[in-house]
């Protein structure tokens, strides 16, 4: 899973060490989807709880990979994604909860429609969770907005394909190389 704290540089830190915190500890049991959307739901709330003088507001997106027996459940909330790349293409399987330009569809600012924690107000979450079948080679790509919000989905499909092992430090390159301007999380699960 890839997390990406908001809220300034110290509520940043705290939300993404106790997003992940929470979330390893309550997803490493939840195979299915509804217990997947669950377990994120008690991280948003933990976010919440673990709020305090200077770090009100803080949160954080989160995005990642649940692989059990033969099966895949991709789950995220905010901007940072999970790609499948199969059969040389790759698809987007989770869904950005960002403000998009309605002419091209592109991300127009930074600010996203829902996080974990995130607000000054407890309020719950509508988590995207995705289920497939793994029943062949795959690759799973997990993001930051970092990388996404500079490098576009073909052009990762294009890396991914031409460069089979060394993707990651490729793209890591692309998107430092346009001004890396956030954070920039990759991370690749290759399912044999």
């Amino acid at each position: 899973m890839v997390v990406d704290g908001m809220g300034g540089h110290a509520g940043g830190r705290l939300a993404s060490r106790i997003a992940v915190r929470e979330a390893h500890k309550r997803l490493v049991s939840a195979a299915k989807p509804k217990a997947v959307a669950e377990a994120l739901e008690q991280v948003n709330q933990e976010l919440f709880t673990s709020m305090h003088q200077g770090t009100e507001g803080m949160g954080a997106t989160i995005a990642g990979v649940r692989i059990h027996r033969g099966n895949a459940v991709a789950f995220n909330v905010g901007d940072s994604r999970v790609y499948a790349f199969e059969e040389d293409r790759l698809m987007q399987i989770s869904v950005d909860d960002a403000f998009r330009d309605k002419r091209n569809g592109r991300k127009v600012s930074s600010a996203i429609t829902q996080s974990l924690g995130g607000g000054f107000r407890r309020r719950r979450i509508d988590a995207h969770v995705i289920e497939r079948d793994v029943d062949a080679p795959q690759r799973f790509l997990i993001c930051s907005d970092g990388l996404s919000d500079l490098v576009q989905d073909y052009e990762i499909e294009e890396v991914m394909r031409k460069f089979p092992h060394d993707y990651v430090s490729r793209m890591l390159g692309h998107a430092l190389d346009r001004g890396g301007r956030d954070n920039i999380s990759i991370i690749s699960v290759r399912v044999l």
